[in-house]
């Protein structure tokens, strides 16, 4: 019955389409050829053959509507009045006849009433059903209805595209194994609200940090409320779930959460440099003094000048670390190799405590302008992951150069390349954020953030690339920051190169 009606709303709806003109001449061109129809196979004495005008007035109904399927019956009725005795005439001589012809009218035209009454109610309900189907494909929410066992019996394409099954594939399927979800710190499986819709709650909200495990391997942050979907008697007959995919949300909360993060840590980082001005000018002057003692020997005195430069790097970096605001910007002629080498006499005993060895490849003659300050707290930052790496198992830290006149503008690379554990490849996109760090108490996660942030002030940039095997780090320096002359260099396995 369904099915039928169904047919008759589009055709109906079909014939809502046509012109005036069609239907009604439809209506008037199906009744006379149900009359030469009805001559060619009934003889004309014993009156007319009503069921081909009744299939006439139907067809018309159907096809044209519900008045044109009364016109219908109205131009069969004329035409049967017509046709009998006396003929051409309005009057009827037979009452047997006359009975026919109003038999004919009540049922043709209750018949033509009720299938266009039934192809009006059907093209309405269509179009309910289309306003819906419209409403809940331009719903930006994904939204999955199921039946009272759990099972999925509607998707629109946000849900498709959330989960990653197409309607097709899902309908009939329990919304367990289509709508898989765990717990982001976790893994373990999270409850569905829908079940729990289904066993009598009102509604339900899915748990903060809950993931959607899709069947290509990717998983997506998202958030969802249940609801119970009830009959008219109030049965609970399924649950429709709607949830979100919160992903850029989320980035949104964190970007605000780091702004306001580096936010008081500028405020942090400037009392810190406001209080520890004084202290650390008392400490530079004592060494100075110390250095100038007769009586100190050279070997001492070159400690003191490595603490004094030190000191005035801690000094800067107390400024600069968090806020990057009103320290000196003046560009400094250095040597590269020998501020490298400075740095690897820090760590000097750190790396031979481990069975670490530290290379320095860079040429002897390469000089270069730069915040002296700031490059140097970005190659002790480098180093000291690089360390961090291979801790438990030793390994060798290389630092080269290249220079390259490629592609222009012609670039200085200055690459550290450890033989470390390597980096996650989930934290690769990551590891340049203010705060990330996977050291927990150990790191702040702010030493490759800033040290991207030197090598873009000096109009560079800082890459990586990691495997099992190791990581690289590159810093990329505009060739007109420095002038080298590229010589052949043997690295040896020393931690200082003088």
């Amino acid at each position: 019955m369904i099915s039928t009606t169904r047919l008759l709303g589009k055709m109906f709806a079909g014939a809502a389409g046509r012109s005036a003109f069609a239907r009604y001449s439809l209506a008037l061109l199906l009744p006379l050829l149900a009359s030469l129809f009805t001559a060619m196979i009934a003889r004309p004495d014993r009156g007319p053959y009503f069921p081909v005008f009744t299939a006439a007035a139907v067809v018309t109904s159907i096809i044209g509507g519900t008045i044109p399927g009364m016109v219908a019956v109205a131009a069969g009725a004329l035409i049967n009045v017509l046709a009998t005795p006396p003929h051409w005439s309005l009057r009827i001589a037979s009452w047997d006849d006359a009975v026919q012809i109003a038999v004919f009218v009540l049922v043709s035209g209750g018949i033509a009433l009720l299938i266009g009454t039934l192809g009006e109610l059907q093209r309405r309900l269509d179009k309910e059903r289309s306003k819906l189907s419209i409403t809940l494909h331009s719903i930006g929410d994904a939204v999955i209805a199921t039946d009272d066992q759990g099972k999925v019996t509607l998707m629109n394409p946000a849900a498709e595209s959330a989960t990653g099954l197409t309607f097709a594939a899902a309908a009939g399927l329990s919304l367990e194994s289509v709508f898989k979800i765990v717990n982001e710190s976790s893994r373990t499986a999270v409850e569905s609200p829908v079940r729990k819709v289904l066993e009598g709650a009102p509604a339900a909200d899915l748990a903060n940090h809950t993931v959607l495990l899709r069947p290509d391997g990717t998983e997506i942050p998202i958030e969802d409320s249940a609801a119970p979907i009830r009959d008219s008697r109030g049965k609970v007959v399924g649950a429709v779930l709607v949830f979100r995919d919160v992903t850029e949300s989320r980035s949104h909360q964190n970007a605000l959460i780091r702004s306001e993060k580096l936010e008081a840590a500028r405020k942090l980082g400037s009392t810190i440099a406001h209080e520890t001005n004084n202290p650390l000018e008392g400490l530079a002057n004592l060494l100075f003094l110390i250095s100038t003692d007769d009586a100190v020997s050279d070997e001492t005195r070159q400690l003191v000048e490595l603490a004094l430069a030190e000191l005035s790097r801690a000094a800067g970096a107390s400024r600069r670390t968090l806020s990057f605001v009103g320290v000196d910007r003046t560009l400094t002629q250095l040597n590269l190799r020998s501020l490298v080498d400075s740095v690897f006499y820090l760590y000097d005993s750190t790396a031979k405590n481990h069975g670490i060895c530290l290379e320095n490849e860079i040429p002897r003659d390469l000089e270069v302008m730069v915040l002296r300050n700031e490059l140097q707290q970005l190659i002790s930052n480098l180093v000291s992951n690089a360390l961090d790496a291979m801790m438990s198992g030793g390994g060798i830290l290389r630092v080269k150069t290249e220079v390259t006149a490629k592609d222009p503008p012609a670039q200085l690379r200055i690459k550290f390349s450890d033989t470390g554990h390597g980096i996650d490849p989930s934290h690769l996109d990551r590891i340049f954020e203010p705060f990330f760090t996977t050291k927990k108490d150990k790191g702040t996660g702010l030493g490759l953030w800033m040290a991207k942030r030197v090598a873009e002030d000096h109009g560079g940039e800082l890459h990586v690339e990691s495997s099992t095997a190791g990581t690289t780090f590159t810093v990329l320096l505009p060739l007109d920051r420095a002038s080298c002359q590229v010589t052949a260099t043997t690295p040896d396995c020393r931690a200082i190169h003088v």
